[in-house]
């Protein structure tokens, strides 16, 4: 979405609630990105008291999951600054006693997503395992480095020492490889 086909209706929804624009802040990055920085300059803006209110084109222009939303109207709130979605005609400012109630849905839906995107993951890793798949980071450890290890234990080289010529591996990662292979 263009950001003057949102700035231009925030305007004029500012101007016909007697709001007086202290920035208009746009970021171009993803707002699946938690960390933008006019998002940043924005907060800090909010906590040195330049501003009462967010005023935003929508929910999905500020941030692009539930979670991350809630955790910027809470940081807001905490500050005792509202935010306002024109698009929703949703608004979350402080003492508002349907943006309470609003915010007890939304944390409710936001705790059952998360729930339905675990239940889904633990699922597909089940179905990872099944198949055979080896799950994790892929391991350091090859064929070569094993032997290597042994060559080093057999011939006296304590475990730290080893882990320290070999800097592929860690020292527990050595332990590993000893005791699997019995040496």
């Amino acid at each position: 979405m263009e950001p003057a086909n949102q700035i231009e209706p925030l305007k004029e929804f500012a101007l016909r609630n007697d709001m007086q624009v202290i920035a208009v802040l746009t970021d171009r990055v993803s707002g699946k990105t938690e960390d933008r920085p006019q998002l940043r300059k924005l907060i800090g803006r909010l906590k040195a008291n330049e501003a009462d209110i967010v005023l935003v084109a929508a929910l999905d222009r500020l941030g692009r999951n539930l979670s991350h939303v809630l955790k910027l109207v809470k940081t807001f709130r905490d500050s005792n600054k509202g935010l306002y979605s024109v698009r929703e005609s949703l608004d979350l400012r402080v003492g508002n006693p349907q943006s309470e109630l609003l915010l007890h849905v939304f944390g409710a839906l936001s705790e059952f997503e998360a729930s339905l995107i675990s239940m889904r993951t633990k699922e597909a890793l089940k179905v990872a395992k099944l198949s055979g798949k080896r799950l994790g980071r892929p391991s350091k450890v090859n064929q070569e480095l094993i032997d290597t290890v042994i060559d080093f234990h057999r011939s006296g080289v304590p475990v730290r020492e080893i882990a320290r010529r070999i800097p592929e591996i860690s020292r527990a990662s050595v332990q590993q490889i000893l005791k699997r292979h019995k040496t």
